[in-house]
């Protein structure tokens, strides 16, 4: 029976159990939730159609789709451009928000890495903040993008473990070509602060794909690489009675918001406010209806499943999970 696997980026168990929106707070309190085994990408990358074991490939999928590959490979890692501000007590990592950089900055800073840095292979995705680093050595990394350690202390994410130092040096090493690079003025918009640094992340191998892969919508690069990667369909962007049309043929994975970046910059991302006031009234009055039997909901934390008898659960008035930070990363440093 295909299903639709709803994908809500910082849903997660919360003292404050108060909803933003009622059409919301009924939809979490009548679903039946388990705590979940395993971390969203994890999942991402399961519903995808991939087995998710060890270090997740998050860069080899996501490069998949900004570089036009044709199979995954597990030796590209994100090089995302960042700045670190130094004081005398840490060193704040502060990544550029979606627009600010050029794609003239990104290419005259990728043509420095690739002069001073010639062993590695250095390309940019398809929005000017993703690079990406061919460098099969620097394994294991972090999973954690720029997203999520934007504005914290970068230290409790280096690794000091000797399997680390390629990453630690090479990390050292972008940091001298990128001071180097006299591109400062051109580099984001006014009052932005230059890019000096690289935060290198999600390495992992890619594991094998299930023979069948859903239709994938969701305007997020890692849902589009790992569509890509298994053989699956995705598209950016469809209308809500067009996903219900294809739910009744195939299970279908719609992801809100972006969490690991829009694949498509220039195509607008389904935000949870949007998603709240033009879709979500008509998948609850479409469920039970025209094959559409499951509803399966995936949040950081949690994962539910809403079948059409649920949808009459009056006396369930409250769930302990609330959508807060997409990026929020647990017990952080």
């Amino acid at each position: 029976m295909p299903r639709l696997s709803l994908f809500l980026p910082g849903l997660r168990r919360s003292v404050d159990v108060t909803p933003a929106d009622p059409a919301l707070g009924r939809l979490l309190a009548r679903a039946d939730w388990q705590p979940a085994a395993h971390s969203l990408p994890q999942r991402l990358l399961e519903t995808s159609g991939f087995t998710a074991a060890g270090d997740l490939p998050i860069a080899a999928l996501c490069a998949m789709h900004d570089l036009d590959l044709d199979t995954p490979d597990a030796a590209w890692c994100r090089a995302d451009p960042v700045h670190l501000r130094a004081d005398p007590r840490l060193v704040l990592l502060l990544a550029p928000k979606p627009g600010e950089v050029s794609a003239a900055a990104a290419s005259a800073k990728l043509e420095a890495l690739r002069q001073h840095l010639p062993e590695y292979e250095w390309r940019m995705g398809k929005s000017a903040e993703r690079w990406y680093v061919r460098a099969p050595e620097l394994r294991p990394t972090s999973p954690h993008g720029t997203a999520w350690v934007n504005g914290r202390s970068v230290t409790p994410f280096v690794s000091r473990e000797p399997a680390a130092r390629p990453w630690r040096l090479l990390f050292n090493d972008a940091q001298m070509v990128l001071h180097a690079v006299e591109t400062a003025a051109t580099d984001q918009a006014d009052g932005a602060p230059p890019l000096n640094a690289l935060w290198l992340w999600g390495s992992g191998d890619v594991a094998r794909a299930a023979a069948r892969a859903p239709f994938c919508v969701g305007n997020d690069v890692l849902l589009a690489g790992a569509a890509r990667a298994a053989g699956g369909r995705w598209t950016a962007a469809l209308r809500c009675e067009e996903v219900l049309a294809e739910v009744r043929q195939r299970d279908v994975v719609l992801m809100v918001d972006a969490p690991w970046g829009a694949a498509l910059p220039e195509v607008p991302v389904l935000s949870l406010e949007t998603f709240i006031r033009d879709w979500l009234p008509s998948l609850w009055r479409a469920l039970g209806r025209d094959g559409f039997e499951q509803l399966a909901l995936l949040g950081e934390t949690d994962s539910g499943m809403l079948l059409p008898a649920g949808r009459w659960r009056f006396w369930r008035r409250a769930s302990p999970l609330t959508v807060a930070d997409l990026h929020a990363i647990p017990d952080a440093p």
